[in-house]
C-alpha cells in the first residue's frame, strides 16, 4: 500500500459501546481442520492494562499469555483502528519463547478489529493464521477462516465500536493445536482481512474507506517490541508499505508508515505440553495436569485405572469423555 495512505490511516478511538453479546458458535469438523470455537467480545473504556505473562491457574496446569499490547482484552479500554489496511493484508505478531515451552498447546488466540465513524454496518470476514516459528519463513500450522455460517463473520454496527475476536480450541486430540518448535523457539499468530465490507477498486491508490469497513487495531502506548510486530502489505511497489509488498517487521518500515502501536494480538498456550495424564502419578493428584478441563478419574486418561474403576471413570462415546466431575481451567472456563 502507499505510504501516504498508511501515514494517514491511523485513528484514535476511545471506545464505549457494547458491540455483541458473548455468543458462542462452534463450527463443525470438516476433514482435518480443528473445531473452533469462536467469541465477539465487547470492549469498553477502562484505564487498567494487562501487559502480558502467566495466567494463575490450578498447579501444574499454568497456561501462558504472550502479548506485547498494553490493551485489555478482558476489560477493553482505547485502541487505535488502524485505517488504511485492505483485503488480504495481515497484521501478525511472533513470541519468542524458551525451548523447554515447546511443544506447545495452542488454546486461545484474540485480536481486537475497529470502526471510526462508520456511517452503516460492516461486515468483515476474516482468517486466522498460526505459524510454527516466524510469518515470513515459518511454516504454517493452522488456518481459521469466518464463514458467516459455523464461523461468524465481524460484524459491526453504524459508528465508532470494537470488538475482542477471541478463538478458542478444544483440549483434547484431534482437534487440539499442538505447536513444535523449529529450533528459533518462536510460534506467531496472525489475522487477515479476506473482504472487506467495501473494498475499493484499486486499493494502492485509494484506501479501503472509514465509513463502510472494519479494521485491525494496534494499542495506544507506542511500539514496545518493532522486531516481532509483522506487516504483510500488498504490492503498491517501490513506493508501497512495505516497499514491493510481502511480509515486513515493524523494524524495517519507515517511520512515517509504520503503525503506532503494537497489535492488539494474544496469544493463550499451554507450554511443555505432554499429551494426557501420566496415569501412573497423576490420576489421584486432584489436579487438572494436562490442561483439558478434567482431573484425575473425570479425565478419560485415567479410565483404566483401577482407583476409577472404583470412584467411577467419566463415561465415554464415539472416544469423547462425557462431563462428570470436572476441574474446569481457569482461563478455558472464562466467558
Amino acid at each position: 500500500m502507499p505510504t501516504s495512505r498508511r501515514h494517514a490511516a491511523t485513528i484514535h478511538a476511545a471506545l464505549a459501546v457494547a458491540l455483541i453479546a458473548g455468543t458462542a458458535l462452534l463450527a463443525p469438523k470438516v476433514g482435518a481442520a480443528p473445531r473452533a470455537e469462536v467469541r465477539f467480545l465487547p470492549v469498553e473504556p477502562t484505564s487498567a492494562n494487562t501487559p502480558g505473562g502467566a495466567v494463575p491457574s490450578l498447579a501444574p496446569c499454568m497456561q501462558s499469555f504472550s502479548t506485547y499490547s498494553s490493551f485489555n482484552f478482558v476489560a477493553g479500554g482505547p485502541l487505535t483502528v488502524q485505517a488504511g489496511l485492505a483485503q488480504s493484508e495481515i497484521v501478525a505478531a511472533s513470541y519468542v519463547l524458551t525451548a523447554a515451552d515447546f511443544p506447545l498447546r495452542l488454546d486461545q488466540a484474540q485480536a481486537a478489529w475497529g470502526t471510526n465513524g462508520a456511517t452503516i454496518t460492516t461486515t468483515t470476514k476474516w482468517s486466522l493464521l498460526v505459524w510454527q516459528g516466524i510469518p515470513s519463513t515459518g511454516t504454517v500450522v493452522l488456518v481459521v477462516s469466518s464463514d458467516g455460517i459455523s464461523i461468524p463473520d465481524i460484524v459491526l454496527p453504524s459508528g465508532t465500536n470494537a470488538t475482542v475476536v477471541q478463538v478458542d480450541f478444544l483440549p483434547d486430540p484431534p482437534d487440539h493445536i499442538v505447536i513444535q518448535d523449529d529450533g528459533s523457539h518462536t510460534f506467531s499468530i496472525g489475522f487477515r482481512i479476506d473482504h472487506h465490507n467495501q473494498q475499493t477498486g484499486n486499493p494502492c491508490a485509494v484506501a479501503p474507506p472509514s465509513c463502510c469497513n472494519a479494521f485491525p487495531t494496534t494499542d495506544t502506548s507506542g511500539v514496545s517490541n518493532l522486531a516481532n510486530n509483522w506487516l504483510f502489505g500488498l504490492n503498491c511497489g517501490a513506493f508501497g508499505c512495505p516497499a514491493n509488498g510481502g511480509w515486513a517487521r515493524f523494524s524495517t518500515l519507515p517511520g512515517f508508515c509504520r503503525p503506532s502501536g503494537d497489535w492488539n494480538l494474544r496469544a493463550t498456550y499451554f507450554p511443555g505440553y505432554a499429551l494426557g495424564e501420566i496415569v501412573t502419578l497423576t490420576c489421584q493428584d486432584g489436579l487438572d495436569n494436562d490442561c483439558d478441563g478434567f482431573a484425575d478419574c473425570d479425565d478419560a486418561d485415567c479410565a483404566a485405572e483401577p482407583v476409577c474403576a472404583l470412584t467411577g471413570a467419566p463415561a465415554v462415546a464415539g472416544g469423547v469423555a462425557t462431563l462428570a466431575r470436572d476441574v474446569t481451567n481457569p482461563v478455558r472456563g472464562a466467558a
